[in-house]
């Protein structure tokens, strides 16, 4: 019996690594360039720990932002290993 992984075809994995680097580019975009850097007062520390303390629940969400962005990375990872793998006759 052929597992799940194995019956679906290289164009759907490269569909969901395609999907996959599109939720890195969003996530990434909008933690790092609208959350953090609104958050973050160059050569003010004490101004950029104030932001981040005034703004505690918008900086968390920044930061569960690159967790997404981490999660995506490893289905990318995954994605593409199963990809070149099948192609390369390497890997099931």
């Amino acid at each position: 019996m052929k597992s799940r992984i194995n019956e679906m075809s290289q164009e759907a994995i490269a569909r969901i690594a395609g999907l996959s680097y599109l939720v890195i580019i969003v996530a990434g975009v909008i933690a790092e360039f609208l959350i953090r850097s609104s958050m973050i007062e160059s050569g003010n520390p004490a101004a950029t720990a104030a932001n981040i303390t005034g703004s505690q629940s918008l900086f968390r969400f920044s930061i569960a932002l690159d967790l997404i962005m981490i999660g995506a990375d490893l289905v990318v990872a995954v994605a593409s290993t199963l990809c070149c793998g099948r192609s390369t006759g390497r890997w099931p």
